[in-house]
């Protein structure tokens, strides 16, 4: 199954072919564009979603599983926030 640890394995070895034709690749990218403690914090109002870790790294990985239960709503919902932060 394509996780979140085969996707941040991908990245860390600068194998990014994959991730332009998989959409949960492309979910796991635009999550990690928005990464810093200010704009998870502002996706996580903008979306309702609640999440109880500290460290960002945690953050990451949480929000991708959860994101990836319906990636397609997920893809809408970063598109909405990126667009209009």
């Amino acid at each position: 199954m394509k996780d979140f640890k085969y996707w941040d394995n991908l990245h860390r070895n600068e194998l990014l072919k994959e991730f332009g034709n998989d959409r949960t690749g492309l979910l796991w990218l635009k999550l990690k564009s928005i990464i810093r403690v200010e704009l998870v914090k502002g996706f996580l109002n903008f979306s309702g979603y609640e999440i109880s870790t500290k460290k960002q790294r945690e953050n990451f990985q949480v929000l991708f599983d959860l994101l990836s239960n319906d990636v397609e709503k997920s893809h809408k919902l970063l598109n909405e926030y990126i667009f209009t932060s």
